[in-house]
């Protein structure tokens, strides 16, 4: 019962979202694309560009987005935008939120979301069987048993 209610309440909710990703998603990107101003995107290709910062962070990486690389690795890892891509999106005049992975997407979301738990009848609706019904075979584990019960 619970599942399913959480299920309907989670396709309901993803129904409302007005962005291509979901609001979490949405705000870790607007977060880091805050810090991609202090960057500057240099382009070296159709797909290649290199992305310098300034000040602090004054370190240099290079990104292909045909392979979807970037030597900070964070693109790689997590498949969120790092800053250095949208830093390049902006660069190109283009949604940064397009190159996310699918699994981020709220069409994703959308298809995890749409299978229905059917209901089941309560107690008084089930038949009735002819044999009985007996817990699982108890099998004694090896071993010492422990002194100390664990609390639940």
């Amino acid at each position: 019962m619970d599942m399913m209610v959480r299920n309907a309440n989670r396709r309901v909710a993803c129904e409302k979202w007005e962005d291509v990703v979901g609001p979490r998603i949405k705000k870790m990107l607007d977060k880091v694309g805050q810090r991609a101003t202090q960057y500057r995107a240099h382009i070296g290709g159709e797909f290649v560009f290199q992305v310098t910062g300034f000040g602090e962070n004054g370190s240099q990486h290079a990104m292909d987005l045909g392979l979807h690389t970037c030597t900070c690795k964070r693109w790689q890892l997590s498949d969120i935008l790092c800053v250095h891509i949208i830093c390049c999106k902006r660069f190109n005049k283009q949604e940064a939120v397009l190159y996310c992975h699918d699994y981020l997407m709220c069409t994703t979301y959308m298809q995890a979301y749409t299978l229905v738990i059917n209901l089941i009848a309560g107690e008084d609706d089930w038949e009735p069987v002819d044999y009985p019904i007996a817990p699982p075979l108890f099998n004694k584990l090896l071993g010492r048993p422990r002194k100390k019960r664990i609390l639940s």
